[in-house]
C-alpha cells in the first residue's frame, strides 16, 4: 500500500509539472502574437515614405508645426509601421533633434541621442493631418492639405521637365 501511495504522489507531482510548463508556454506565445498584431503596415497608405516627409515639411509653416521656437537644428524622420488612433491608422511623422553623446557604443563608435520635438500623423487615406502635443498627449487636427500639396506636386514636376 504504501509503495502505491508513493507511486501516487510522484505521478501526480509530475503531472502537476507538466501541467505548469504547458501554462508559462502559452502565456509566451500569447505576448509574441499581441506584440506581432501591434505592427501595422504602411502599404496600403495613399502618402508614406518620404513623400509624408515632404508633404509635413512643405504644407505647415514653422510656427503652425510648432517648431518657430526650436533653436536647435532638427531633421524630420518617419516611423517605419503604422500607428492606430482613436481606430484610425496613421503615418507618424517625427521632427527631431540629433546631439552627439559624449560616450561611445562598446564597439567604439561614437553614439547619438534623438530628442523629439514635434509628432504628425498623417491618416492612410490622407483626409486628416493630427499634431500631438508632447506635453499632453493630446492630438490637434492641422488643416488637410493634401489636395493642394498633390497639385503643387504636380506643378512642380511639370515645370522641371521643361
Amino acid at each position: 500500500m504504501k509503495k502505491f501511495l508513493a507511486v501516487l504522489l510522484a505521478v501526480i507531482t509530475v503531472a502537476c509539472v507538466f501541467v505548469a510548463c504547458s501554462k508559462a508556454d502559452n502565456k509566451d506565445t500569447t505576448n509574441e502574437s499581441s506584440t506581432t498584431s501591434a505592427v501595422i503596415a504602411t502599404d496600403k497608405a495613399k502618402i508614406k515614405d518620404s513623400d509624408a516627409i515632404d508633404f509635413i515639411k512643405n504644407a505647415y509653416t514653422k510656427k503652425e508645426l510648432g517648431l518657430d521656437k526650436v533653436k536647435e537644428k532638427y531633421s524630420f524622420m518617419i516611423s517605419e509601421n503604422g500607428v492606430t488612433i482613436d481606430k484610425k491608422q496613421y503615418i507618424k511623422v517625427a521632427a527631431n533633434v540629433m546631439k552627439k553623446n559624449d560616450t561611445t557604443s562598446k564597439d567604439g563608435k561614437q553614439t547619438y541621442s534623438l530628442t523629439p520635438v514635434g509628432e504628425y500623423y498623417i491618416s492612410f487615406n490622407g483626409d486628416e493631418v493630427l499634431m500631438k502635443d508632447l506635453k499632453t498627449g493630446e492630438y490637434k487636427k492641422l488643416d488637410n492639405r493634401y489636395q493642394d500639396y498633390s497639385a503643387k506636386g504636380q506643378t512642380n514636376n511639370a515645370s522641371t521637365k521643361k
